[in-house]
């Protein structure tokens, strides 16, 4: 994920500034999974089967943020802050499951789906700041 943030603080009171950001979000969220299950079972007629899910997420949105710090010195300063980001996109996904079976026969069964996609989420953070002038 790609953010840039623009960050107003308001003029200091004793020592506290609070801040308010926004910015743009872009991103490419990608992940693949693979797996085989054996079967062990001397009755069963099912030899193992393999799946694989592939989802890829393109999207973009902003992070707006809000928060406060305190200024302990002119270059030192803790800080908390809740941010937000909100994402739209387009989701593509792939399942692929094969099944094995001991007789030698199989069968796929294998599924693409896409759409539109939303995410919204809030996070609260804080930290240290050390300012170099």
């Amino acid at each position: 994920m790609l953010t840039i943030q623009r960050i107003r603080y308001s003029q200091p009171y004793n020592n506290l500034s609070l801040l308010i950001g926004i910015g743009p979000i872009l991103g490419v969220d990608m992940y693949r999974s693979e797996y085989k299950s054996v079967s062990d079972s001397p009755l069963s007629s099912l030899s193992h089967i393999e799946n694989r899910d592939v989802v890829n997420t393109y999207y973009t949105g902003f992070l707006p943020v809000i928060g406060v710090e305190w200024f302990m010195h002119k270059n030192f300063s803790f800080h908390a802050e809740y941010y937000t980001t909100i994402k739209l996109g387009w989701r593509f996904k792939e399942d692929y499951e094969k099944v094995v079976y001991t007789s030698g026969d199989w069968r796929v069964k294998n599924s693409d789906l896409s759409g539109m996609y939303y995410n919204a989420s809030g996070n609260a953070r804080g930290g240290i700041s050390f300012y170099f002038k």
